[in-house]
């Protein structure tokens, strides 16, 4: 599932959360490192989910309301794909610079 974030506008309110047992913290931090996300974009995301506010999450039967949002055009990538992709990206990182060639040029 893809992040869809509204951009930080400086009238935004902030929120403390205190009191977050262990269990709920490392499962917060999980899902960040599944998704490569900030934990305050994991956040912000479970609470829209909850409040039943996100457009790729929603329940009711309200239709989205903002045609642009790209997740409901091309879909989103679920946790295993985008696992996937991360270790995808890993392997080539993997692979020294003097091996590396740009596609379509010979050595």
């Amino acid at each position: 599932m893809a992040a869809v974030f509204e951009p930080f506008v400086a009238d935004m309110p902030d929120f403390t959360v205190r009191g977050i047992d262990n269990a709920v913290a490392e499962r917060i931090k999980e899902i960040a490192r599944a998704r490569n996300w900030a934990i305050n974009d994991v956040m912000i995301d479970l609470l829209k989910q909850a409040l039943n506010m996100n457009p790729a999450t929603r329940t009711d039967t309200e239709a989205v309301t903002d045609p642009k949002d790209v997740a409901l055009l091309a879909g989103t990538w679920g946790t295993d794909e985008a696992a996937a992709f991360r270790a995808a990206l890993e392997a080539l990182e993997q692979i020294p610079l003097d091996v590396a060639q740009p596609l379509g040029k010979a050595r």
